[in-house]
């Protein structure tokens, strides 16, 4: 068939050529389609931005196609200038948004939303309600990241994601440090129990989280308010007991680490950072738990012992 050897904006082209072949492509639903789906929100304009792996030349010189929605007005941004289109249709933004998600035959490798702070709450629950009434519905990804201003925000859009293909979950609070909060409710959500990698960015938790609650994750980045001592032996308890060794978690703090809290903790004061401590693991004799402490972070992740400097003690 034609349209296999076509690009997704060809694709488009040729629903506008008449109704016949608008009908024949959106029932067939060619196998082209945006790997990579981005909608920034702020100054009251939405853009979509539509990309396949890192070809990110804008139509027609590549295959990203870049639009901006503001009122009636539709702009596309593309390689040989701007195109400026003024419509009498109500929400033209959705409308297009709809028909992209009723055609996408497979799923996303990312989607990303991105909202001001002004913005964010008024279009955010449009951006629901609009979700809502979509009967073919959440929306098929690998990884999802919603940059918002709250924690409610993200808990407004996350059900709409579809935990079928879901492997990466990011998860960004936006402008200045909020107050630090817990993980209810999300934790309890599908999207949160299937993600294997997880990043919480500026999304400031509480000394009181456990570590416990990210046990299922293979790879996180979270941030706590201040990095106390339970937080980081429960990191090393539950790293210990891990048989699957490509695990790898950074655990932040918004403020520089109180370095004397942790002198002893491991056996040796800390005299400079970044300081790492060597532990051994009773799943794999040939895997080494490294533990490394820096000015705001500690990173933990499994190593060869081989890969461990000669002279270095290897704790029990």
């Amino acid at each position: 068939m034609i349209t296999n050897y076509c690009d997704f904006p060809t694709i488009q082209a040729l629903r506008k050529a008449c109704r016949d072949l608008r009908n024949f492509i959106d029932d067939k639903k060619p196998d082209v389609y945006p790997e990579s789906l981005k909608i920034t929100v702020e100054r009251g304009a939405i853009a979509l931005d539509l990309t396949n792996g890192d070809h990110l030349e804008m139509y027609p010189e590549g295959s990203r196609i870049y639009l901006r929605y503001v009122g009636n007005e539709v702009y596309w941004i593309r390689s040989d200038g701007q195109r400026k289109k003024i419509l009498e249709w109500e929400n033209l933004f959705f409308q297009d948004f709809g028909l992209l998600l009723d055609n996408q035959p497979k799923f996303f490798n990312q989607v990303s939303f991105h909202f001001s702070n002004s913005d964010g709450p008024f279009y955010i629950t449009k951006f629901e309600e609009f979700l809502k009434t979509r009967t073919r519905i959440p929306i098929p990804t690998k990884s999802v990241i919603i940059s918002v201003s709250t924690k409610s925000q993200s808990l407004q859009l996350l059900p709409y994601i579809d935990p079928k293909h879901l492997e990466s979950l990011e998860i960004v609070l936006h402008g200045r440090y909020n107050i630090p909060k817990d993980i209810s409710k999300i934790e309890d959500m599908e999207q949160w129990k299937v993600a294997r990698h997880l990043d919480l960015l500026k999304a400031v938790l509480k000394p009181t989280v456990p570590i416990e609650k990210f046990r299922h994750f293979l790879v996180a980045n979270i941030q706590y308010e201040t990095l106390e001592v339970e937080n980081v032996k429960e990191c090393k308890g539950l790293f210990l007991q891990s048989t699957d060794f490509k695990k790898h978690f950074t655990i932040g703090s918004v403020g520089f680490i109180d370095r004397d809290l942790f002198n002893g903790v491991f056996g040796d004061d800390i005299d400079t950072l970044p300081k790492k401590w060597h532990f051994k693991t009773e799943k794999n004799p040939e895997k080494v738990l490294q533990i490394t402490m820096d000015s705001v972070f500690f990173e933990f992740k499994f190593v060869e012992r081989s890969e461990v400097p000669n002279g270095v003690v290897i704790i029990d």
